[in-house]
């Protein structure tokens, strides 16, 4: 059964969410089986984004993670999408996180 869960805001229909280290979550990007990327905002931090990739084949999404630690990393905009450019990403979607009234 697919798993579907609302991940930072964003609402995952796969079969699996895995949390991949900076080195392997470029692996994904380079190998061409990533479909869409994703910068999603911090609730808790304000311009700052999560990056999740999206393999629509295989029905897996991956997030980056910290090295030494399971917490998501988190990256500026202007850094993200160099990074992402570094690695034959030619386009990414952001999403911000909704504004408390």
């Amino acid at each position: 059964m697919p798993l579907c869960v609302k991940h930072y805001g964003i609402l995952l229909i796969m079969n699996s969410l895995l949390h991949l280290k900076e080195g392997a979550f470029a692996e994904r990007l380079t190998d061409k089986a990533i479909t869409k990327v994703i910068a999603q905002e911090s609730k808790d931090d304000e311009l700052k984004f999560f990056v999740f990739a999206i393999n629509a084949d295989t029905k897996t999404a991956y997030v980056m993670r910290h090295g030494r630690s399971d917490a998501l990393r988190t990256w500026r905009l202007d850094n993200l999408a160099r990074f992402l450019k570094l690695h034959a990403v030619d386009a990414f979607e952001v999403q911000y996180a909704k504004i408390q009234d």
